[in-house]
């Protein structure tokens, strides 16, 4: 159970995932946000490794105390026990992986990859997003494997710690999301009224 909670901060969260499909080490659960039951903004942390791989941009995702835009194209690996959430009512469509963490140390030191953590987001590969298609069609215990190791291969092959603090780097971001959220249908909204 613990690997669907960490899906959602409770129980409404986890209901407004469309899918989810888990086995004794592994969940993926894929959101597609509608006007009737979407996801409010949460944080929270567990003992999981999570993957976020959105298919819509998500104004601000959290991690670590940093806000984020949650970009299409890349994966946001979560750590064990990493504070992390959303800031506002979730808006776009995104896969949740999530993978027991005994398990994933141990690929993960059969891979060659054992003392690494993820510190940085990557690109979706060519060859997760077949990976993710095969796991849609058939739910085998190789699939769900295949899809683990190529999170780690990807995630943990350059392992270049490219955090910034929030303070230093992302300093105004979120006021000025929030900004253009509440003003985009404004005609003459200008980059100097943002910044």
């Amino acid at each position: 159970m613990s690997l669907i909670n960490a899906h959602g901060f409770n129980e409404d969260a986890l209901k407004t995932y469309e899918s989810i499909y888990t086995n004794s080490f592994f969940s993926i659960a894929s959101y597609n946000s509608n006007v009737s039951n979407k996801m409010k903004s949460f944080s929270h942390s567990h003992e999981e490794y999570e993957f976020i791989i959105p298919y819509e941009t998500i104004p601000i995702l959290n991690y670590d105390n940093a806000n984020y835009l949650g970009e299409v194209g890349y994966c946001y690996p979560v750590n064990p026990f990493t504070k992390h959430g959303i800031d506002l009512e979730l808006n776009s469509n995104l896969y949740s992986i999530v993978v027991d963490r005994a398990y994933f140390d141990k690929l993960k030191e059969e891979l060659g990859f054992k003392d690494r953590y993820f510190y940085t987001t990557f690109l979706v590969s060519k060859d997760l997003v077949n990976a993710l298609s095969n796991l849609k069609i058939n739910k085998t215990l190789s699939n769900v494997e295949n899809v683990i190791k190529i999170l780690i291969k990807d995630g943990l092959r350059d392992n270049i710690d490219n955090r910034r603090p929030a303070n230093k780097y992302f300093s105004g971001i979120k006021e000025s999301i929030l900004f253009m959220m509440d003003n985009y249908r404004n005609p003459s909204l200008t980059v100097k009224d943002i910044s």
